[in-house]
């Protein structure tokens, strides 16, 4: 999967200009801490506030055209609506990853 659908970021980014810079540019600020109390609330076991977390951040990134994120935090949020574990360390290593494969990918179109 692509970490960003291209033609759907820049039709986004033609229709707002840079209203939408600046949303993609608060979403990279902000996602990283939101990431982290994620993982610290798998561990916790307080699912919900991970459920709640991983749902913000999949509608977010799938808003911005980022599909490899959106789909990670998607798994995450199936899981544990599916009553799976999920496991924090590997829970933060893959979004991590593909949150900085978004965040070069989106540099490299600005």
């Amino acid at each position: 999967m692509p970490s960003v659908d291209i033609e759907t970021y820049q039709g986004l980014a033609l229709m707002l200009n840079d209203e939408f810079y600046d949303i993609v540019s608060q979403f990279f600020n902000e996602t990283p801490d939101l990431i982290s109390t994620m993982c610290e609330a798998l561990e916790n076991n307080n699912l919900e506030l991970a459920k709640g977390i991983s749902h913000q951040l999949r509608s977010a990134s799938g808003n911005l055209a980022l599909s490899a994120l959106s789909s990670a935090f998607n798994i995450i949020e199936v899981s544990i609506n599916n009553g799976s574990q999920v496991d924090s360390i590997e829970a933060r290593q893959v979004v991590t990853s593909e949150f900085e494969r978004a965040r070069s990918m989106v540099k490299d179109l600005q």
